[in-house]
Formats: structure tokens, sequence, C-alpha cells
């Protein structure tokens, strides 16, 4: 099916500004991504929303289509209800935030603060990882600290640091499971992302397309575009 292939996300994809919430409009690639993970939910997963955001919706959309939801960040509110709830109110207002009034929202979705390194579940836990534009973040202090572009060094730490997540995300999911991601190009450099699945024994799940295609969704400064991928485990 169409909705498989990893590629670059164009502007006659399908869209929505309503995704759960009503989404904020400086968030140009959420209209696309949330609409296009939510195909692969099926009322039998257990599945991971890994960096989940506080306010972010695609947890709760989760929990009223899966059979398990995990929902993981580093931020400490990611554990505390009235935090989460303050930030829905402010990120999407009083009226949105109404929508997580029913206690399941907090109940069935279990919150785990942890590393994306470093999840405490056991091996094979998931059927379906989400990580949507979460992977160019990962190293977001090197960007902060550019002047450190001149040491080789720093890119070997780059790429650990990504490897290791994409490992772990191997370890966490099923044999038959699937791997959901979107990210920012070119702040993730598509052909070291590919090199790193192949190390951590990982790859595309189906067919991909890394060229980038007429009618590219951009960003508004047009300097980013929204790659997205379906990863699954390489089996021997």
């Amino acid at each position: 099916m169409e909705y498989e292939v990893s590629r670059f996300f164009k502007t006659e994809d399908e869209k929505s500004k309503i995704f759960f919430f009503k989404l904020n409009d400086n968030w140009w690639s959420r209209f696309y991504e949330y609409p296009w993970a939510a195909k692969f939910a099926s009322k039998e997963d257990v599945c991971l929303d890994a960096a989940c955001g506080i306010s972010h919706p695609f947890k709760f959309y989760l929990a009223d289509n899966c059979r398990e939801v995990y929902a993981l960040d580093i931020d400490d509110r990611i554990l505390i209800k009235d935090e989460i709830k303050r930030d829905v109110v402010n990120d999407f207002g009083a009226v949105e935030a109404e929508k997580i009034n029913d206690k399941k929202y907090f109940e069935s979705i279990k919150y785990v603060k942890s590393l994306l390194t470093k999840i405490p579940v056991p091996d094979k836990k998931f059927d379906k990882i989400y990580c949507l534009s979460v992977l160019e973040h990962i190293n977001e202090w090197h960007g902060k600290l550019s002047f450190l572009n001149m040491f080789p060094w720093t890119q070997a730490i780059k790429s650990d640091s990504f490897f290791q997540t994409l490992k772990e995300f191997k370890r966490v999911l099923k044999d038959d499971g699937l791997i959901i991601l979107t990210f920012d190009y070119p702040n993730i450099d598509l052909n070291n992302f590919q090199k790193l699945m192949n190390k951590c024994g990982l790859q595309f799940a189906s067919e991909s397309n890394t060229n980038i295609p007429n009618g590219v969704l951009s960003s508004r400064d047009n300097s980013l575009n929204c790659f997205r991928a379906v990863v699954k485990k390489k089996l021997l």
C-alpha cells in the first residue's frame, strides 16, 4: 500500500488541521504526519509513542485505537497528570483540553520518563513504535554549539547517539513489528540514516524513495522538508 512507502511528504498528501485537538497553525508538518502515522494503528497493538511530548495528541489517539499504549518522554512533567493538562491548555486552549477529561487518557496510558536509549521495558515488547519529528532533536545541543562542528569527534558522538536510539528501538520491537518515523531533512542526513539502520539490523519495511519530489512539503522558510520512514527488523 502506498502509505507504507518511505519517502518525503508532498503537499498533495492527506492532511488535517484537526487531529484529536485543533492543531497549532505553526505545526507545518504535523498536519501531514499524524494522519499518515495513524494508518498503522491497530486495535490489538501494544505500542510506544517515543518522545511523545507533553501536550502532543498522538498518544491520546493511540489510547482510543490500540490495546496498550506507552508514552515516553524525558520531561519530568510526563508523569504528572496536572502538568499534562496544563500544557494542553497552553498549547491548544481550555476548550480542547476538555477532551482529555476522560480518565482513560491517564489510566490506560502508561507514562514513562526515560531516555530513548534506555527504554525500561523487556525485549520485543512493542508491535509499533512511533517516533514523530524527534530524531532531528536528539543532538540539539550540537547545533547550539556550532563551533564544535570543526572537530571530527563531534560527528562520531552525533552518530553514536542516533545509532543507540535506533538500536534500542530494535531491541524493544517485536520481530514482526514496525517503527514509524518522521524527521526533518536536511537536519537528518538520509545516507547516514540508512547506514545506521543497516548497522543495527534495521531496514525499510517496503519501497523507499529518498529523492526530493516535485511538490515536496516544506517549512514556511523552505529550509526543511519532512521525511517519513517505515522500518522493520532484518530477520535472519
